[in-house]
């Protein structure tokens, strides 16, 4: 039986072609939704809809997914010569961002399930902010590293790599936690089965397991550590 060498020059250069491709598609499925909607941020931005401050978590979390997509595809994509390290800072950056705004756009759903109870709000708040200081110190941990050619590939060192690994974990954690704390609430003020419980608990379970898996697949893969490509 013959096993895969995952640092062989040949895998590393097929890995690189299937992430290359992988970036692309993500980025024109969201690229498509998007435009699809950018309706509701031109309402929003010129007063045809009420503005809330929740909605600059919305719009954090919206251009931060749209900035990190681009940034990887032109890092996938670049023939010419540019400013890698800047770049692999901001895709650090915009990924970040992406995360732990998507994680409190999921625990104001929470909070307003609850009334905005002081218990449940604290408790979460603490874990947010540990979420957004693990953020933080992934991404400090980026700057450390000097940029060369292909940085993406050259530049994952091994304490980057497990603040990467703890950064999506984590993530995942918090969002299961929130999940609880969202449900649990929804069942104890709607015990009665309603249109609006249904709604609530269906786009809640949809959020959730949508980024669950989109956190728990690389954190498999950096755990892992097969090479420097899957590793991101």
């Amino acid at each position: 039986m013959t096993f895969t060498d995952w640092n062989s020059p040949q895998e590393i250069q097929r890995d690189i072609q299937v992430f290359f491709k992988i970036c692309l598609v993500f980025l024109g499925i969201y690229g498509w939704e998007f435009l699809t909607s950018l309706s509701v941020d031109f309402e929003i931005i010129f007063g045809l809809r009420k503005f809330r401050p929740a909605q600059l978590v919305y719009f954090a979390c919206r251009y931060s997914i749209l900035g990190f997509l681009i940034g990887v595809n032109i890092a996938m994509e670049a023939t010419a010569m540019i400013n890698c390290e800047a770049l692999y800072r901001f895709n650090n950056l915009a990924l970040g961002c992406t995360l732990g705004t998507a994680s409190l756009l999921l625990m104001m759903r929470s909070f307003v399930v609850w009334e905005f109870d002081k218990r449940v709000m604290i408790p979460l708040l603490f874990l947010s902010l540990a979420h957004w200081g693990i953020i933080f110190r992934e991404y400090v941990s980026s700057t450390t590293i000097h940029a060369h050619a292909h940085i993406l590939f050259q530049a994952v060192d091994a304490m980057f790599h497990y603040w990467m690994a703890i950064e999506f974990i984590f993530t995942m954690v918090l969002d299961f936690v929130i999940l609880c704390v969202t449900v649990v609430g929804i069942l104890v003020r709607f015990p009665m089965k309603t249109i609006v419980r249904d709604l609530i608990l269906h786009d809640g379970l949809v959020y959730f397991f949508s980024a669950f898996f989109a956190n728990m697949i690389p954190s498999i893969l950096m755990l892992c550590h097969l090479n420097p490509v899957m590793d991101l």
